[in-house]
């Protein structure tokens, strides 16, 4: 059998937007805003300064990663690898 994606992903989308009382362009346009708001807060940007860096779109967990970036960039002053962020979470998880 095979799934057809694209409607069952339309589906949960008409199903999530009734529940909020939203058609499902505003509650694109409400997942959207509420990522842009995250990234903002969690990153201390403003909104506009999110989709300036193209933050917009990414999940949270590529934000919680630019924030470990970040913040390993402004210890050691240089540039930081995608590893040097992976050695952080390493490093966390085993404390």
């Amino acid at each position: 059998m095979e799934i057809d994606y694209e409607k069952a992903v339309r589906e949960i989308l008409e199903r999530a937007a009734a529940e909020h009382g939203m058609t499902v362009e505003e509650y694109r346009r409400h997942c959207y805003e509420e990522s842009i708001n995250y990234a903002a807060a969690t990153l201390g940007i403003t909104p506009e300064e999110v989709v300036k860096q193209r933050l917009d779109n990414k999940p949270k967990f590529y934000i919680a990663a630019e924030l470990e970036a970040r913040q390993i960039s402004k210890e050691t002053g240089r540039t930081v690898s995608a590893q040097d962020v992976l050695d952080k979470f390493d490093r966390q998880n085993k404390s």
